[in-house]
């Protein structure tokens, strides 16, 4: 069967309502084999939205696919017999597979709905976990998880130290692995300030996964999905970096340090941690677009590639070359010093994808 968007309520025969309770019970399937089989699970959890998707992208009906969301959390409750697995369920997948639908069937750019649906992973990641925590008596406390991982570090540290003088090493040698020992186990310790980044970057791979296994279904039923844009086209857009620049006011203004802050600065100061690791990051993912594309232009064969991929990567001084890439490449575009510009109606060069870059 096919699924194009405005045809008739009914496929090969079947109606609306046989259809939403075949993807109800095509989703608890899904969701019953990546709860009970480890490796098959976890590529099953990823395709656990498509059935809304397909549902939502068939009718256009988003309470309808809605309503099968809620199915699926019956049948869930029935054969787990538990009603907080099917919480688990409704929050963890339904919301996000709903979302996922509601953005494919409107025709959003991937990359919007990519970012929408990271978002309601995380709404739906912190409301389980502040359900989860007090039925199960778990700590929630980011920093004092931190803490706990720092001493062990520190404890597996010493042992290796103590190790290493039996064995007869120099002073120098001892020195530098109990400074590294302690270097490391603080920054385990203040990691706790980019906790929200973490979960960021954690749902944004998430939803990406979740789009992907979505678009291929959806191709194979020639269905369109919009693509994502190729990578040598990545472009963070100018008017962003003011964000960035807020984010560096808040850490300088807020005292910069990250424990000795109270009431609203400590607050402050949080948000603008995660502002500049996010945006160092956003960057860097920039300045790589932006090597990639001259590598696409010149026909850089794939050995050299791969080679200067691991420079970039492994390398301080290829890595802080390719972050301040990323970081002028809004301001000058970097991608058209080597190809002719062409003015939009107004005069002014066109920013967008088509604006001169090649495809």
């Amino acid at each position: 069967m096919q699924f194009q968007p405005g045809a008739p309520t009914r496929v090969n025969g079947l109606n609306q309502t046989t259809l939403g309770a075949l993807f109800a019970a095509i989703l608890v399937v899904l969701f019953l084999i990546g709860r009970y089989l480890p490796v098959i699970g976890t590529i099953a959890m990823f395709f656990c939205p498509v059935p809304l998707v397909l549902m939502h992208v068939r009718f256009g009906n988003i309470k309808n696919t809605a309503l099968v969301a809620l199915v699926a959390t019956a049948l869930v409750s029935i054969m787990t017999g538990s009603p907080f697995s099917a919480f688990f369920f409704l929050i963890g997948v339904g919301l996000q597979g709903i979302v996922l639908a509601y953005m494919i069937g409107a025709r959003k750019s991937a990359l919007s709905t990519i970012f929408v649906c990271a978002l309601s992973v995380m709404a739906s990641t912190v409301t389980l976990l502040l359900v989860a925590a007090p039925l199960m008596e778990m700590d929630l406390s980011v920093k004092k998880q931190l803490e706990v991982m720092s001493e062990t570090f520190k404890k597996a540290g010493e042992a290796n130290v103590e190790s290493l003088k039996k064995s007869g090493a120099s002073e120098e040698q001892i020195k530098n692995m109990e400074q590294f020992y302690s270097q490391a186990a603080e920054a385990v310790r203040g990691m706790y300030i980019y906790a929200p980044l973490f979960l960021l970057g954690s749902a944004l791979i998430s939803a990406f996964i979740n789009y992907m296994a979505a678009a291929v279904v959806l191709r194979r039923l020639n269905c369109e999905v919009p693509p994502l844009p190729e990578f040598k086209l990545w472009r963070v857009h100018w008017t962003v970096i003011w964000v960035f620049i807020c984010g560096l006011l808040l850490i300088n203004l807020t005292g910069g340090g990250a424990g000795e802050r109270t009431g609203a600065a400590k607050y402050l100061g949080l948000i603008g941690h995660n502002i500049n690791g996010a945006f160092l990051m956003l960057f860097f993912i920039n300045g790589l677009a932006v090597v990639h594309f001259y590598m696409v232009h010149f026909k850089v064969n794939m050995a050299a590639r791969m080679f200067l991929y691991f420079l970039i990567f492994f390398h301080p001084l290829f890595y802080m070359a390719v972050l301040f890439s990323g970081l002028a490449d809004p301001w000058i575009d970097i991608r058209r010093l080597d190809t002719p510009q062409t003015p939009d109606s107004n005069g002014t060069d066109d920013n967008s994808n088509e604006g001169g870059l090649d495809k």
